[in-house]
């Protein structure tokens, strides 16, 4: 702009020149370089995260409203097997390492020796879809009869708000072997020293008298629009090794 001219502004009339080009500015950078609305993921609420009344056996989570828009689509659920004395350890060194840790990626937690949980080998991406981003969902995980005599499959209950109202159910698998349609369960039968998820358990053998431990985190999951996934921070639901899933062999 020319000097001479500029010396005509009024001090009003140059503040709101100034506005104007400063919003020209965001419109064309927006427009122009392709700049990208940031999203952000509302982890689950860690407060209202619950145990079973016999700890080890299960447990509870909400769906978190905040997360009530339109990049968001469910929860992802990963499992993480421990074995051995270090056990207790382990599972604290976790709670401590994903305690607010920004997940960029799936290697976030995966490099920490998780694994997607599964419906079936048909893997479906997140594990739990939410039906209605505006209702808080309760989400229960049973392991409830997972060391009875006729122990029986895990299994994940959707509830609406009310918390009685079953709206879904659905049997947990472990991660899936090489062998794309061969699904692995968490029943004492099905865990093998040379399944993947077991391999990194040094002196694990499936014996009478092992205990193999369950820790689980749950992440809230959505796509951008390039489609890329986004994930919100990670929680596990375990406090400790006391209240860590417990599978006895």
């Amino acid at each position: 702009m020319p000097r001479k001219i500029r010396e005509k502004v009024t001090k009003t009339g140059k503040k709101h020149s100034n506005a104007v080009l400063v919003l020209c500015g965001i419109v064309l950078a927006v427009s122009t370089c392709g700049l990208e609305r940031l999203v952000y993921m509302f982890p689950i609420d860690k407060d209202r995260v619950r145990t079973f009344a016999t700890p080890g056996t299960g447990f509870e989570f909400y769906h978190n409203t905040e997360n009530n828009i339109e990049e968001f689509i469910g929860y992802e659920i990963f499992y993480k097997l421990y074995f051995g004395d270090g056990a207790a350890t382990a599972i604290t060194d976790d709670i401590n390492y994903f305690f607010e840790r920004f997940i960029g990626t799936e290697n976030t937690i995966t490099s920490r020796g998780f694994y997607s949980l599964y419906r079936s080998v048909l893997r479906n991406r997140p594990f739990v879809v939410v039906a209605n981003k505006a209702l808080s969902y309760k989400y229960v995980i049973d392991f409830l009869d997972i060391n009875l005599p006729v122990n029986s499959e895990p299994v994940l209950r959707i509830f609406l708000p009310d918390e009685t109202t079953l709206e879904d159910e659905f049997f947990i698998k472990r991660r899936p072997q090489i062998s794309p349609e061969e699904e692995k369960k968490f029943l004492q039968t099905e865990i093998l020293p040379g399944d993947i998820d077991v391999r990194s358990l040094p002196g694990f053998t499936g014996e009478a008298g092992q205990r193999l431990y369950v820790a689980l985190l749950a992440a809230a999951f959505g796509r951008d629009d390039n489609f890329s996934p986004i994930y919100s921070e990670a929680v596990l639901l375990n406090t400790g090794i006391e209240d860590a899933i417990e599978i006895n062999f």
